[in-house]
């Protein structure tokens, strides 16, 4: 019997050892089994050595009856043993996932960048697969790639999780988001957001404070082929839903714009300005420091440049501009802004101008 215990002991610690691994419910109920098995045949040892002690040292008759008493005790460690298989039988039937295992799900993913809520983790068990579902709440500023990113951010934790109770088992994670709006939503953004969300789109955003009220205006981007009644319709309803959305707005003003989206034929004509270019880079270098300004280009028409000759002056700018890589960025639009004024009001018939601003190269 002793030896018995012994295989039984190694034969179990085995089975519960690639149960674990494996996530099988069978192999941990084999292992269970072997333990029952144990200690059976320690509580009959325990019996019959008690038996000869109470005929070699004559001691009290009922001791005797320490075979039958180990008997009931292996009876009352089937019983529990039955129990137990009994619980783990119904709860692989019913798909019970581990107890703890959504709780640690959701405590793990409530902590990643940009999951605003934990709306609700389920889980449930088929074999050694875990099936996961999770509802989470997110910013609704953010684009659709990063939704995507931060569902698969937010797969690849729970797979983590699920697999420390099983190593190799399998799992399946469904994540489905929800939009709301997160405590570090701004003004901006929220007109950004609801712009989008009437499918149009607003830029060069500006909120100023007026005796503890917000004001905002903006730009607001539509059809090109739009009637001025429409677009107006369009833009009012955009901002009482803006009111709505803020109560510390008070008032919200739009600019009708109609984009152009077709690409138009243009040609680099810089050569036959040279003059022009080099006194654009003097301009923009009085404001942005000397020799800050670089890689001129002038452009028009191509139909105009055949009809009209080179002395035509409608042309579109672009020019670079060189800052300190340490400068601030608020900084570096209002010098642009600045340079883009003096070079409206040196050639008052430019098309469009481009600033490009850069730091300078790095040797």
């Amino acid at each position: 019997m002793i030896i018995s215990i012994i295989v039984d002991i190694t034969r179990s610690r085995a089975l519960l050892h690639v149960a674990h691994k494996l996530g099988s419910q069978a192999l941990e109920a084999d292992a269970l089994h072997f333990s029952t098995d144990i200690w059976s045949s320690s509580v009959v040892i325990l019996g019959l050595l008690v038996v000869s002690l109470t005929r070699v040292f004559r001691l009290p008759s009922w001791l005797s009856q320490s075979d039958a008493i180990a008997a009931l005790g292996v009876s009352g460690i089937v019983i529990w043993v039955s129990l137990r298989l009994t619980k783990e039988t119904i709860d692989a039937l019913t798909d019970r996932a581990p107890g703890q295992l959504a709780t640690q799900i959701q405590t793990c993913i409530a902590q990643i960048e940009d999951v605003t809520e934990v709306r609700r983790v389920r889980v449930r068990r088929a074999g050694n697969k875990f099936f996961t579902d999770a509802v989470i709440a997110a910013p609704r500023t953010l684009t659709f790639e990063q939704i995507h990113t931060l569902s698969e951010l937010v797969e690849k934790e729970a797979m983590q999780v699920a697999r420390s109770f099983a190593e190799q088992g399998e799992v399946d994670v469904v994540v489905h988001v929800e939009p709301m709006a997160s405590p570090k939503e701004t003004v901006t953004d929220q007109i950004h957001y609801l712009a989008e969300l009437q499918g149009v789109h607003a830029h060069d955003i500006h909120v100023r404070e007026v005796n503890g009220k917000l004001e905002a205006d903006f730009d607001l981007e539509v059809q090109a082929d739009m009637e001025l009644r429409e677009a107006h319709a369009l833009a009012t309803q955009l901002e009482q839903t803006v009111l709505q959305s803020n109560k510390l707005l008070c008032r919200v003003t739009t600019h009708l714009e109609a984009p152009n989206s077709q690409i138009v034929q243009r040609q680099d004509v810089t050569e036959h300005y040279p003059v022009m270019a080099t006194d654009i880079c003097r301009i923009a270098d009085t404001i942005a420091g000397t020799g800050s300004a670089h890689e001129v280009h002038l452009y028009r028409p191509a139909d105009t440049w055949e009809k009209g000759g080179k002395d035509m002056p409608n042309l579109d700018l672009v020019l670079h501009t060189t800052f300190e890589g340490n400068t601030p960025l608020s900084q570096v639009h209002v010098e642009a802004e600045e340079i883009k004024r003096a070079l409206r009001h040196a050639y008052p018939k430019l098309n469009s101008v481009t600033i490009h601003t850069e730091p300078p190269e790095q040797l």
